[in-house]
């Protein structure tokens, strides 16, 4: 499959102005708590704090890493551990753009080193996503028994994820389709070809060992989140308790993953505020937990992503460890 080469400085300058979107809102949210208020709530927490919140994030990371080299290793695509936990993390610099489409990145420096092309790698991308909205989806169900008025919204954004769920683990029905659309056209074959290919990286990635391995490491990932999400909210003084936390931080990423908000931005944090406020939480904690919680997840990949993106760049794979099986 063919996609158009990637501008490297267009993407940059794009993720740029995204993350700086991301730190604006946060500087409006402080703005409107007051900078005394908000550096007083800052000084409960403690660095201490701060620190495992941080390292239950770069938790999250290293296990959703491991997690793509299965997938790549799966798929045939050889490179050591180090190497493509690099490109997964320099992925992150573009995961405020729309759709996190930026995050194609990956694709390119995998074809770059390892001559993959994208009709392969593709479906590296589709089943990353799935196997970060069904944990998602299932911490959610977790807590939903505490969110009564919630259960028409989460029963809609299970359905979106089962349905896709259920599309990519039987690629079979959608090869089917690409062949009787084919049939009917008889145009554009090597499209139709590239789809074919395309699905079948997929039915390669979603075998029954391979996709339950990928959901383990993505529930391990989120609920290491999802837990340092209650500890900021545990030390702003919010009372409430670790699978309510999981269920906030949860749906609130789900509805960011809506095309409409690049990388959660704003449709994330709506959310987790307005269930916070539910649960009876004060506006000023709501606000303050939220963008701290933003931070030390979204904010915190991002900045991740642009020291490692010009590593990742600048350095590719020596010949003699390059290659695709």
């Amino acid at each position: 499959m063919r996609l158009p080469e990637l501008d490297l400085r267009r993407s940059v300058r794009l993720g740029g102005l995204w993350a700086l979107c991301f730190v604006a809102l946060i500087v409006f949210a402080v703005q409107w708590l007051g900078v005394d208020a908000t550096t007083a709530r800052l000084v409960t927490l403690g660095p201490t704090l701060v620190l495992v919140v941080l390292g239950l994030s770069l938790l999250n990371y290293l296990l959703r890493a491991v997690r793509w080299q299965g997938l790549c290793d799966a798929l045939g695509v050889a490179l050591p551990f180090g190497r493509n936990a690099l490109y997964y993390v320099a992925g992150f610099a573009f995961t405020i753009t729309p759709g996190k489409l930026g995050e194609v990145v990956r694709l390119w420096l995998l074809r770059r080193d390892c001559g993959a092309p994208y009709d392969r790698t593709l479906g590296l991308l589709v089943i990353d996503r799935v196997t970060d909205a069904v944990p998602l989806l299932a911490l959610c169900v977790l807590g939903a028994s505490r969110f009564a008025g919630q259960r028409s919204s989460v029963v809609v954004a299970a359905s979106l994820v089962i349905g896709a769920l259920v599309l990519v683990v039987r690629p079979d029905w959608l090869m089917l389709l690409v062949k009787l659309v084919y049939g009917q056209l008889r145009r554009a074959p090597r499209l139709f070809a590239r789809a074919l290919r395309l699905l079948r990286a997929i039915r390669t990635l979603v075998a029954p060992s391979v996709l339950a391995r990928a959901l383990l490491l993505g529930l391990a990932g989120w609920s290491a989140e999802a837990f340092g999400a209650w500890l900021v909210l545990d030390g702003l003084g919010a009372k409430i308790d670790p699978v309510e936390a999981a269920f906030v931080f949860a749906f609130g990423m789900l509805v960011g993953a809506l095309p409409l908000f690049p990388g959660g931005v704003g449709g994330a944090e709506g959310t987790m505020v307005a269930l916070l406020l539910l649960l009876g939480v004060d506006a000023a904690t709501a606000l303050t937990a939220t963008a701290l919680i933003r931070l030390a997840t979204l904010g915190f990949a991002v900045a991740l992503g642009f020291l490692a993106l010009p590593v990742a760049i600048s350095r590719p794979l020596p010949l003699a460890h390059r290659g695709a099986r």
